[in-house]
């Protein structure tokens, strides 16, 4: 065998394992299916996604949004629920790790003899963000937040659940499952990953409440002080 034929033999193997390499790692496109969902609202159910309502307790079932309120109403009750996909679209086969925003709001309010409960989750591989409140006036942060690893270019189902409860003396309740679901800045070559959710479903960041923010600035204050203190 000639050195040219060797040369151009060897060339042609090293074309083909790139080629094949990059085959494996191509980006795509995921498509996941339409979102579905189910809402009640007092004794009016809606199967699918829309909303049930008796007047008094509202259940809105929305592509990436579940939602649930009672107002002014003794013993009467709201609930949806709201499932879709979403997928990393990008290299094929790679772990990426992805932050679930939860955007989970309870809230619960009544007379001091009245009494309201209300509960919002988002449930992702396996991971669940809980928000509830009770009693005659409680409410949880919005800000609750969770991290995990998914393989790219697979289909992951999102669940949203809602829920509202009143009981007597007129008081009100609500919750609401809006997340916001983003490549984590950490994964390696991060910029090359996208978020690909089912179709409708608006995947978009949430403000973080004023009181969050406070939070930070003040960890990030301390933070500064303690390396001043080292320095």
């Amino acid at each position: 065998m000639t050195t040219k034929f060797r040369q151009a033999a060897l060339g042609f193997i090293a074309l083909g394992l790139f080629a094949g390499a990059t085959a494996a790692s191509a980006s795509t496109l995921c498509t996941p299916p339409p979102a579905g969902g189910g809402a009640t609202g007092g004794t009016q159910q809606f199967s699918g996604l829309g909303t049930a309502s008796d007047g008094l307790a509202t259940g809105t079932a929305s592509p990436g949004l579940a939602s649930a309120f009672v107002s002014a109403a003794s013993g009467d009750s709201a609930t949806a629920n709201s499932e879709y996909n979403f997928c990393v679209a990008g290299p094929i086969g790679q772990v990426v790790t992805v932050d679930v925003y939860g955007s989970t709001i309870a809230s619960a309010s009544a007379s001091l003899v009245g009494a309201a409960q209300a509960i919002a989750t988002v449930y992702a591989a396996g991971h669940l963000i809980s928000c509830a409140a009770a009693g005659t006036a409680a409410a949880c942060p919005a800000s609750l937040t969770t991290s995990f690893q998914v393989v790219s270019d697979t289909a992951i189902n999102v669940s949203l659940a809602a829920g509202a409860t009143t009981y007597s003396y007129a008081p009100t309740a609500s919750a609401t499952a809006d997340p916001y679901i983003a490549v984590d800045p950490t994964t390696p070559d991060a910029a090359a990953y996208s978020i690909i959710v089912s179709p409708g479903v608006s995947n978009t960041p949430v403000p973080l409440p004023a009181s969050t923010w406070l939070l930070l600035g003040g960890l990030g204050g301390l933070g500064a002080m303690v390396r001043r203190r080292a320095g």
